[in-house]
């Protein structure tokens, strides 16, 4: 049997430990530090994306607010365009004041006095010339629904006379001159 001395020991356990040390030293160097790096690099492209995210959330964002928007301001070009009589078909406005009348069961006379009419922008404004004749309540009733139509209508003068009838007491006529927009 051999008798290892300490001397040889130690020489050993100093040999097997800087080999060791030299391949743990390999390993940092082979491994981790590029590992390290690696997971540098991929941190901040992490970073970069989370910041071209909330960039892209904002402007999304931004554009659901503009849209909405945009179809806001289309309901009320709409409203907008619904306001004027439509030149091409006036006679849906007409019909439209007639089943009012109609349906309050008065008599109505209706004239367009577009001789007196401005042009102002491709629109023109028009002179209606409304006389209703029946009872007061229905009278009435018409105006607000005729003021109710979505069409623009301004009432520039109304007047309210008793009509002469045997039938009714409550009976009147109504004249009333208007503007609107005809386009």
């Amino acid at each position: 049997m051999k008798i290892i001395t300490l001397g040889v020991f130690r020489n050993k356990i100093i040999i097997w430990l800087s080999l060791v040390s030299v391949i743990m030293l390999g390993c940092i160097i082979g491994i981790i530090i590029p590992t390290k790096n690696t997971l540098t690099s991929l941190k901040n492209q992490i970073i970069t994306q989370n910041n071209q995210s909330a960039q892209q959330t904002e402007q999304l964002q931004n554009t659901i607010v503009t849209q909405k928007h945009a179809t806001n301001i289309n309901k009320a070009l709409t409203q907008l365009q619904n306001s004027f009589v439509s030149t091409s078909n006036p006679l849906d406005f007409i019909n439209r004041v007639e089943t009012m009348a109609k349906t309050n069961n008065v008599i109505l006379d209706l004239t367009v006095d577009n001789q007196a009419a401005s042009n102002t922008n491709s629109s023109e404004m028009v002179v209606l010339n409304i006389t209703i004749t029946g009872e007061l309540t229905n009278c009435l009733t018409f105006v607000n629904e005729l003021l109710r139509d979505p069409t623009y209508i301004n009432i520039t003068n109304l007047t309210i006379t008793p009509a002469n009838s045997l039938d009714s007491n409550t009976a009147v006529i109504v004249n009333l001159k208007a503007l609107s927009y005809w386009q």
